[in-house]
């Protein structure tokens, strides 16, 4: 988990382009799970899921990643991710209040 945060700094730190507006990441055993959703200067959004394994030395590999890219609010909100554990949890995320109304 930490390989992931000090990646995540160094994508955030090295790229002025976006701005992360919601993360979860989850640690079970062998595995990771990472959710993100990010704002571009352009003012869409893009939603990244990976699912990753962890090594016995720490070391992380991605095994499978998804990335929706969305417009605007609407159709973040309305988006494919949303039927995903993680996905809900943004949806009910504190993000959203006076959004949308």
């Amino acid at each position: 988990m930490i390989i992931a945060l000090k990646s995540l700094l160094k994508t955030i730190n090295g790229c002025k382009r976006m701005k992360t507006l919601f993360e979860d990441i989850v640690l079970k055993n062998t595995k990771q799970f990472i959710f993100r959703v990010q704002e571009l200067n352009d003012g869409s959004y893009e939603v990244i899921q990976q699912a990753c394994r962890v090594f016995p030395d720490n070391r992380v590999e991605v095994k499978s990643e998804k990335k929706w890219h969305y417009a605007d609010l609407a159709e973040l909100r309305e988006g494919e991710y949303a039927n995903t554990r993680q996905g809900r949890m943004f949806l009910d995320d504190q993000f959203w209040i006076g959004k949308l109304a």
